[in-house]
């Protein structure tokens, strides 16, 4: 069957055409189903053109969509690796961390062990009041020989002016105007390490007279 959208307007010039002789003189047929065909055969191209270039494009964006999904795929790998990685490196440096404390508690412990010693000897031993002073007084010097060196120091500050950052008023005394604001006596001494203060001293601050 014959597509009839082309028939009308292309007879009408076929007959048209018929009607005009060549520059011969001679009549010029023009078969209509043979021009009909050449125009369906147009249209048809044109359509596949079309197609193609629709087909084409269509593809080029699933390729994108595809390299997109890719790559959002390995960066969801990356950042999974990246996660565990450092999951496993704060459980690594939480256990170093736990270690390096155990290990310096163990060498606090192995300072004090001559300290119970020594206070262990003086419990067995049958000794007489002064005899016993004088034995917790070795021990004493001995502990505190021992912590200084490693770092450990013991202040009282008696005659300096009080300073709040590393002193704790816990009393005052009126006295004479030299020792107005200055540390009087210390009820309880102070500690640092290594420059840190560990506890403040607890101390009697001195107040002239009214």
């Amino acid at each position: 069957m014959q597509d009839r959208s082309y028939s009308v307007p292309i007879e009408d010039e076929i007959k048209h055409k018929n009607n005009e002789s060549g520059p011969d003189g001679l009549d010029q047929k023009i078969d209509p189903d043979s021009s009909i065909s050449e125009e369906l055969a147009k249209s048809r191209e044109t359509a596949g053109t079309v197609t193609q270039a629709d087909k084409k494009d269509k593809g080029s964006r699933l390729e994108r969509t595809s390299r997109q999904n890719l790559k959002t795929e390995e960066c969801l790998r990356m950042l999974q690796r990246l996660k565990a990685e450092f999951d496993n490196y704060r459980k690594r440096v939480r256990k170093e961390h736990s270690e390096i404390y155990d290990y310096v508690r163990g060498d606090v412990f192995r300072m004090l062990l001559p300290v119970i010693d020594d206070l262990e000897r003086l419990l067995n031993s049958e000794s007489s009041e002064q005899s016993l002073r004088e034995g917790i007084g070795i021990i004493y010097k001995n502990l505190m020989t021992t912590l200084q060196s490693h770092g450990l120091e013991s202040f009282t500050d008696e005659g300096n002016a009080f300073d709040p950052n590393v002193h704790e008023a816990v009393s005052v005394e009126e006295t004479e105007a030299q020792m107005d604001g200055k540390i009087v006596d210390t009820w309880l001494k102070g500690y640092r390490y290594k420059g840190r203060l560990l506890r403040p001293a607890k101390v009697k601050v001195g107040q002239k007279n009214r």
